[in-house]
């Protein structure tokens, strides 16, 4: 079911991240030399896909839509047409004649916006919440879209990072806000609770969901060590090949520098599935070996509400291939399982330690885009 709360966040979310540009020649969500793009209109497209909904004929598998074409397919998908004199709400659309953007907070008569502006500034203020200046101000648009009552205007969980060799207490609050990021991540890729707590079940038992985490107690260099949330370790050279995070960061344009972005670690077990289950050739390992004991593929895996204890060892046993079987793993991903069922699934935020883009309200400059 589509939620506006969940397409808000992700627009927070891009417009907090620094490798995001504006390009009308690249606008169907398009990563050049590390640099994913938008223009106005796609900017919305994605975002309401991320929110849930699906727009046939326009973005993922075709060009989105642009300004011209909004007005029908707002409609379309639920959105109506409020009085833009009136009250602004957070994931309300601005739509004009050229220009397009969701607002961020709301107002009378007005409110702050963020989307994608423009290329003639700054990549840091070509997408981001304000104006392409840098400046956080209010706009008015001739027309403004709503679906429902708007956002509630908080966006979603953020990941918490800890320190190299820390693991978080078993159950602790720390554990159990990070489970949400990856439980919200996967969600919105249309993973199984019950698949997402055979997940949660291992990496607990992996790196206690710290998304620093390096294995401790071993003589090999750094990248040698297993890395990240599900450990990610080199074979069958520990001392002269890459981490296989790292090759994954290399090919997604991500600094290694970075490692411990959780979201950056879900963007990398997601391309392995993808590459496993033929859906994208990233030119990386797939990972995923179905085994005697458990033959189901990755995409059966994701996609069963089989117990979670049981999907726990099937994750072990094709992705993880540990040199030994810990069972207890199960019991993990079904304690996982009752509290993943009482968590609002959110489009995922930023890490706790990023540094957002654009600057604190502290202008408010008002502008009519009409």
């Amino acid at each position: 079911m589509p939620n506006i709360n969940a397409a808000f966040t992700w627009a927070v979310t891009c417009c907090s991240l620094p490798n995001i540009g504006y390009s009308q020649n690249y606008r169907n969500q398009q990563t050049v030399n590390g640099i994913t793009y938008y223009d106005c209109s796609s900017f919305i497209n994605y975002a309401l896909l991320a929110g849930g909904w699906v727009t046939p004929g326009y973005a993922p598998n075709n060009n989105a839509f642009t300004t011209g074409e909004m007005p029908g397919v707002l409609a379309s998908l639920g959105f109506v047409s409020v009085d833009p004199a009136g009250e602004y709400k957070p994931g309300d659309i601005g739509l004009s004649a050229v220009h397009t953007e969701m607002c961020y907070e709301g107002g009378q008569g007005a409110g702050v916006f963020m989307g994608a502006h423009n290329d003639n500034v700054v990549l840091q203020n070509q997408v981001s919440i304000g104006f392409s200046s840098g400046v956080i101000g209010t706009s008015s648009y001739p027309t403004l879209w709503r679906y429902g009552e708007g956002a509630s205007g908080e966006v979603g969980y953020t990941w918490i990072v800890g320190t190299a060799y820390q693991y978080f207490d078993d159950y602790g609050s720390e554990q159990k806000n990070n489970a949400a990021c990856l439980y919200s991540y996967f969600y919105f890729k249309g993973w199984t609770i019950q698949a997402i707590a055979g997940l949660c079940g291992n990496i607990m038992g992996e790196s206690a969901f710290n998304p620093a985490a390096l294995e401790a107690n071993v003589p090999y260099p750094v990248e040698g060590k297993g890395t990240g949330l599900v450990q990610w370790t080199p074979y069958p050279d520990r001392y002269n090949q890459l981490n296989p995070l790292h090759v994954i960061f290399n090919v997604l344009g991500y600094n290694w520098n970075e490692y411990s972005n959780g979201n950056y670690q879900c963007d990398a077990i997601y391309a392995e599935y993808q590459q496993s289950t033929g859906e994208k050739d990233w030119g990386i390992e797939g990972q995923w070996i179905p085994t005697a004991s458990y033959p189901e593929s990755w995409s059966e895996w994701a996609h069963s509400k089989a117990d979670p204890g049981y999907l726990a060892l099937v994750f072990q046993a094709n992705y993880e291939r540990p040199g030994s079987i810990h069972s207890e793993r199960a019991e993990y991903a079904r304690k996982w399982y009752e509290y993943l069922a009482t968590v609002d699934p959110k489009f995922p935020g930023q890490n706790t330690h990023d540094q957002k883009k654009g600057m604190p309200l502290w202008m408010k400059i008002r502008y009519n885009l009409y």
